[in-house]
C-alpha cells in the first residue's frame, strides 16, 4: 500500500532553512475526507514561512476494523498517521523544514485521532506540539468492543468465520489458514459493498442509544462511550495502550472548539417532523435513555425561546465539542504538560466551502449557522480571498485578516516554541482553577476567562453512560469554590443559537468524496 503526502514549501526554502513544520490531519468523521479539498489549500500558509504537510489516511472500516480472525489488528488509520509523521521527521529537512519544530494540527475527527496519538510515548519523537480543533477528548473504543463489532461486521458483509470455515471444509483446506481466507473474502469486496455492510451490522445498531432518532439530527457530532462503530481509534493495547483522557497529551497542546460547532449537524433537527417543539424535545431527551431526565431538568426549552434547534445545538455543542476539549485540557494539565485553550466564537462574514456546487453556509444564513464546525479553518489556513475558497466572490474583512494572522502566528509559535504566545498576544497556560485562554469573538482575539462551568454536568453524564470519569475541581485544590451552575433556566445563549431555524440540507461531514486506490484494503 502506498501512502501519499502533500508537502508545500515557500519557493525560496532550502535544506538549510530550518522552517517550522505544520502537519495537518483533516476531519470527516473518520469515514470520509481527503487532503485535496480546496478548504485545505496550503499555499498561503506556507507563504508565511512554514513547511505544510498533509496526508491521506484510511477511514471507516478500512481504517478501524478490528478482526483478529482475519489477521486485522485494527487502527490502520492510526498506523497511517504514524507512517506520515515518521516520514516527515526523517525527510522534511530536505524541503527546508526543521523536524524538531513540527506541529500536528487536526480538525474534527483529525483532532480526535491526533489526541489519541498525542497520548502515546512515541509522539515525543515525532512532533513538538499538537493542536486539536473541535475534536478531542472522546472515550476510545475498548479492544474487546472493537473485536465484537468487527465480528458482527464480517457477518454483515458475508465474510464471517463460519462462512469461511464452510468453504474451507468444502475445499479440504487446513483450518489454520482460515484467517487468510477471511482476509481474502474482505479484500474481494468492493468499496460500495464494504460501506453498505456498515448499516447492516447488528452490533452497531443494537448499541446505538439513539436508534430510530437519527433523522431528528440529535446525534450528529457526538461520540458516545463504549460505542460500537468502525470510525474511531481503538485502545488496542499495542499502539494505544492507555485511555488518552487518563494520561493527557504527552506534548504541549492547544485545544479549542467553536461557539456553535454542532449547528452544522443539528441544522435540520426535526425539520421533517410535524411535532411541536415540546414534543420534539421530549423525543430528543427520550433518545438519551437513562440520562434524558437529568438533561431535561437542567436544560429547559423555555430558556431557549422554545426553539428546538437552539436547544439541541447548545446541548450537542457542549456534549460533543466544548466539554471534550475541557476534559483534554484538564487531563493534560494534570500530567504537568503545558496546555492552552481557545474558544472560536467569530461568525465569518463569508461562506467558506462549496457543497455540490452551492455555497455553504448560504450568505443569507451565515449568521444562523454562527461559528459552526469548520468555521475556523479558513482563518487557520489564511484562505480569506474569493470565498468560498477557490473561486467565490466574497472577500473577508480587514479585521478578519487580522484574526487570521493572529491564529497563523500562534500555530507557528506553537511549532517553534511549544507555546502559542507571540509578542503581540501572550497566551495564558490553562489552569483548571482559573481557566483562561484565547477568546476569539466580536472581531477580536484576546486572552480572557473561558467558561466551562457546564462541563462538570456533562462529565457526570458521560460517566453515567460508561465514559471515563474526570474528577470535579474542588475547593481544597483550587483554594476557592469552583464556579458551577446547578440549573440553566437562564443560560447565556447567543443570538445565533436563538435564531437557528430550518435551513437547506447539506452533507453532514463536508466531505465531497474520497478516492481509494490501494493495492491492499487492510494491513
Amino acid at each position: 500500500m502506498t501512502l501519499y503526502l502533500n508537502v508545500v514549501a515557500p519557493p525560496d526554502a532550502t535544506a538549510q532553512s530550518g522552517l517550522p513544520v505544520k502537519i495537518f490531519a483533516y476531519g470527516g468523521g473518520n469515514h470520509a475526507g481527503a487532503v485535496n479539498y480546496p478548504l485545505f489549500d496550503s499555499c498561503n500558509l506556507a507563504a508565511e514561512g512554514a513547511i505544510v504537510v498533509a496526508f491521506n489516511y484510511r477511514v471507516g472500516m478500512l481504517g478501524f476494523l478490528t478482526l483478529p480472525s482475519a489477521g486485522i489488528r485494527g487502527n490502520m488509520a492510526i498506523q497511517d498517521y504514524l507512517a506520515a509523521l515518521r516520514w516527515t521527521r526523517d525527510n522534511i529537512a530536505a524541503f527546508g523544514g526543521d523536524p524538531k519544530k513540527a506541529l500536528l494540527f487536526g480538525q474534527s475527527a483529525g483532532g480526535v485521532d491526533s489526541f489519541a496519538l498525542a497520548s502515546i510515548p512515541e509522539v515525543k519523537t515525532l512532533v513538538a506540539a499538537v493542536v486539536l480543533q473541535s475534536g478531542s477528548g472522546i472515550d476510545l473504543t475498548p479492544n474487546e468492543t472493537a473485536q465484537y463489532t468487527g465480528k458482527s461486521y464480517a457477518f454483515a458483509v458475508g465474510c464471517a468465520d463460519h462462512d469461511v470455515c464452510h468453504r474451507l471444509e468444502e475445499s479440504t483446506t487446513p483450518h489454520d489458514v482460515a484467517d487468510k481466507f477471511q482476509l481474502d473474502c474482505l479484500q474481494s469486496k468492493s468499496v460500495r459493498q464494504l460501506r453498505a455492510a456498515y448499516q447492516k451490522t447488528a452490533a452497531i445498531q443494537e448499541k446505538d442509544i439513539f436508534k430510530g432518532h437519527r433523522s431528528l439530527g440529535g446525534t450528529f457530532g457526538l461520540n458516545f462511550p463504549n460505542k460500537t462503530n468502525l470510525n474511531a481509534p481503538v485502545r488496542d493495547g499495542i499502539i494505544i495502550k492507555d485511555e488518552p483522557l487518563a494520561v493527557g497529551s504527552r506534548v504541549p497542546v492547544i485545544v479549542g472548539s467553536n461557539g456553535q460547532d454542532a449547528s452544522l449537524f443539528t441544522h435540520k433537527a426535526y425539520k421533517a417532523d410535524n411535532s411541536s417543539a415540546e414534543e420534539a424535545y421530549a423525543k430528543f431527551l427520550n433518545a438519551w435513555g437513562p440520562v434524558g431526565p437529568a438533561i431535561g431538568k437542567r436544560y429547559r426549552l423555555s430558556a431557549f425561546n422554545n426553539s428546538i434547534n437552539a436547544i439541541v445545538t447548545h446541548i450537542n455543542t457542549l456534549a460533543g465539542f466544548k466539554c471534550p476539549a475541557y476534559k483534554t485540557l484538564r487531563a493534560t494539565s494534570a500530567a504537568g504538560v503545558p496546555a492552552f485553550a481557545y474558544q472560536f466564537n467569530h461568525v465569518p462574514s463569508c461562506p467558506w466551502v462549496w457543497i455540490r456546487g452551492k455555497q455553504f453556509p448560504p450568505r443569507r444564513l451565515v449568521d444562523e449557522f454562527g461559528a459552526t464546525h469548520t468555521a475556523e479553518l479558513p482563518f487557520v489556513f489564511g484562505n480569506l480571498d474569493h470565498m468560498p475558497v477557490g473561486n467565490g466572490s466574497c472577500t473577508s474583512t480587514a479585521t478578519e485578516r487580522a484574526l487570521s494572522r493572529g491564529l497563523v502566528d500562534a500555530w507557528t509559535a506553537m511549532a517553534m516554541n511549544s507555546d502559542p504566545s507571540t509578542d503581540e498576544r501572550p497566551w495564558p497556560r490553562f489552569d483548571e482553577c482559573d481557566p483562561r485562554g484565547m477568546l476569539i469573538q466580536n472581531q477580536s482575539m484576546a486572552a480572557a476567562p473561558l467558561d466551562y462551568h457546564e462541563c462538570n454536568f456533562w462529565g457526570e453524564v458521560w460517566a453515567e453512560l460508561g465514559g471515563f470519569r474526570i474528577s470535579v475541581p474542588t475547593t481544597n485544590k483550587c483554594g476557592s469554590p469552583f464556579r458551577e451552575a446547578h440549573s440553566i433556566d437562564n443560560p447565556s445563549v447567543s443570538k445565533t443559537a436563538l435564531a437557528m431555524r430550518s435551513v437547506p440540507d447539506v452533507h453532514p461531514w463536508l466531505a465531497l468524496g474520497i478516492g481509494l486506490s490501494m493495492s491492499s484494503w487492510f494491513m
